[in-house]
Protein backbone atom coordinates (compact mmCIF):
# COMPACT_ATOMS: atom_id res chain seq x y z
CA UNK A 1 0.00 0.00 0.00
CA UNK A 2 2.72 2.49 0.70
CA UNK A 3 3.62 2.82 -3.35
CA UNK A 4 -0.20 2.58 -4.18
CA UNK A 5 -0.27 5.65 -6.83
CA UNK A 6 3.15 6.83 -6.46
CA UNK A 7 3.32 6.16 -10.19
CA UNK A 8 0.33 7.85 -11.43
CA UNK A 9 1.36 10.53 -12.94
CA UNK A 10 4.49 8.79 -14.97
CA UNK A 11 3.59 6.68 -18.27
CA UNK A 12 5.47 3.51 -16.80
CA UNK A 13 5.31 2.32 -20.12
CA UNK A 14 6.71 5.31 -21.98
CA UNK A 15 9.59 4.43 -24.57
CA UNK A 16 11.85 7.01 -23.14
CA UNK A 17 11.98 4.72 -19.98
CA UNK A 18 13.13 2.14 -22.43
CA UNK A 19 12.54 -0.05 -25.21
CA UNK A 20 11.42 -3.48 -23.53
CA UNK A 21 9.37 -4.05 -20.11
CA UNK A 22 12.76 -5.26 -18.23
CA UNK A 23 14.81 -1.70 -19.57
CA UNK A 24 11.92 0.09 -18.55
CA UNK A 25 11.70 -1.67 -15.26
CA UNK A 26 15.34 -1.69 -14.67
CA UNK A 27 15.10 2.42 -14.81
CA UNK A 28 12.23 2.50 -12.71
CA UNK A 29 14.20 0.48 -9.98
CA UNK A 30 17.35 2.62 -10.45
CA UNK A 31 14.90 6.06 -9.71
CA UNK A 32 13.76 4.56 -6.35
CA UNK A 33 16.56 3.55 -5.38
CA UNK A 34 18.17 6.81 -5.64
CA UNK A 35 16.01 8.33 -3.86
CA UNK A 36 16.71 6.36 -1.11
CA UNK A 37 20.00 7.31 -1.36
CA UNK A 38 19.17 11.17 -1.46
CA UNK A 39 18.81 10.76 2.41
CA UNK A 40 21.29 11.54 5.27
CA UNK A 41 23.28 7.91 6.07
CA UNK A 42 22.63 9.16 9.95
CA UNK A 43 18.56 8.97 9.20
CA UNK A 44 18.55 12.89 10.16
CA UNK A 45 17.82 15.80 8.25
CA UNK A 46 21.06 17.60 6.48
CA UNK A 47 22.20 20.86 8.20
CA UNK A 48 23.00 23.63 5.87
CA UNK A 49 25.44 25.87 6.23
CA UNK A 50 26.63 28.94 4.09
CA UNK A 51 30.45 28.71 2.14
CA UNK A 52 30.33 31.71 -0.23
CA UNK A 53 29.82 34.48 1.70
CA UNK A 54 31.13 36.89 -0.67
CA UNK A 55 29.01 35.99 -3.29
CA UNK A 56 26.25 38.95 -4.31
CA UNK A 57 23.97 36.03 -4.68
CA UNK A 58 24.28 36.17 -0.36
CA UNK A 59 23.85 39.44 0.58
CA UNK A 60 21.75 39.68 3.17
CA UNK A 61 21.30 35.97 3.80
CA UNK A 62 21.77 34.64 7.06
CA UNK A 63 20.51 31.01 7.90
CA UNK A 64 17.71 30.82 10.24
CA UNK A 65 15.97 28.10 12.33
CA UNK A 66 15.18 26.85 9.06
CA UNK A 67 18.07 24.81 8.34
CA UNK A 68 17.48 21.52 7.37
CA UNK A 69 17.49 19.50 4.51
CA UNK A 70 15.75 16.05 5.06
CA UNK A 71 16.43 14.78 1.19
CA UNK A 72 19.51 15.67 -1.14
CA UNK A 73 20.80 14.94 -4.52
CA UNK A 74 24.88 14.37 -5.32
CA UNK A 75 25.73 17.49 -6.64
CA UNK A 76 29.32 17.43 -8.29
CA UNK A 77 30.68 21.19 -8.83
CA UNK A 78 32.65 21.78 -11.58
CA UNK A 79 36.42 22.82 -10.59
CA UNK A 80 35.74 26.75 -11.44
CA UNK A 81 31.93 26.33 -9.46
CA UNK A 82 31.58 28.76 -6.31
CA UNK A 83 30.06 26.57 -3.27
CA UNK A 84 27.32 28.75 -1.68
CA UNK A 85 26.29 26.34 0.36
CA UNK A 86 27.05 23.21 1.70
CA UNK A 87 24.74 20.34 3.89
CA UNK A 88 26.69 18.42 5.74
CA UNK A 89 29.74 18.93 4.18
CA UNK A 90 28.05 18.24 0.77
CA UNK A 91 27.53 20.71 -2.64
CA UNK A 92 23.61 22.06 -1.39
CA UNK A 93 23.79 25.31 -3.64
CA UNK A 94 26.99 26.32 -6.49
CA UNK A 95 27.32 28.64 -8.65
CA UNK A 96 29.10 29.09 -11.69
CA UNK A 97 29.52 31.49 -14.68
CA UNK A 98 28.73 30.44 -18.15
CA UNK A 99 28.82 32.35 -20.82
CA UNK A 100 27.18 35.71 -19.96
CA UNK A 101 25.22 34.41 -17.18
CA UNK A 102 25.45 32.53 -14.09
CA UNK A 103 24.34 28.95 -13.17
CA UNK A 104 22.62 28.19 -9.97
CA UNK A 105 22.52 24.63 -9.28
CA UNK A 106 20.66 23.76 -5.60
CA UNK A 107 20.56 20.12 -4.94
CA UNK A 108 18.39 20.59 -2.29
CA UNK A 109 14.62 18.91 -2.80
CA UNK A 110 11.16 19.31 -0.94
CA UNK A 111 10.79 15.30 -0.58
CA UNK A 112 11.16 14.10 3.15
CA UNK A 113 10.84 15.31 6.69
CA UNK A 114 12.46 17.86 8.27
CA UNK A 115 11.54 19.47 11.71
CA UNK A 116 12.68 22.88 10.13
CA UNK A 117 12.68 22.49 6.08
CA UNK A 118 15.21 25.04 4.79
CA UNK A 119 12.30 25.90 2.20
CA UNK A 120 10.50 27.56 5.08
CA UNK A 121 13.44 30.09 5.69
CA UNK A 122 13.02 33.59 5.11
CA UNK A 123 16.66 32.59 4.08
CA UNK A 124 15.58 31.33 1.27
CA UNK A 125 13.68 34.19 0.13
CA UNK A 126 15.80 36.48 0.40
CA UNK A 127 18.45 34.35 -1.58
CA UNK A 128 15.61 33.84 -3.96
CA UNK A 129 15.31 37.66 -4.48
CA UNK A 130 18.71 38.13 -4.78
CA UNK A 131 18.68 35.92 -7.76
CA UNK A 132 16.21 37.83 -9.48
CA UNK A 133 19.14 41.46 -9.59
Amino acid sequence: DDFKGLFDDLDVNSKKLGNTVAQRNERLVKLMNGVGEMKSPEGRPFRLALTGADDPCLAGVALDANDEVACLHDLKAKEDAVVLATADGRPAIVVRQFGKGRVIGCAMTTMGEAAKPWYDGGWWKTFIRNLAR
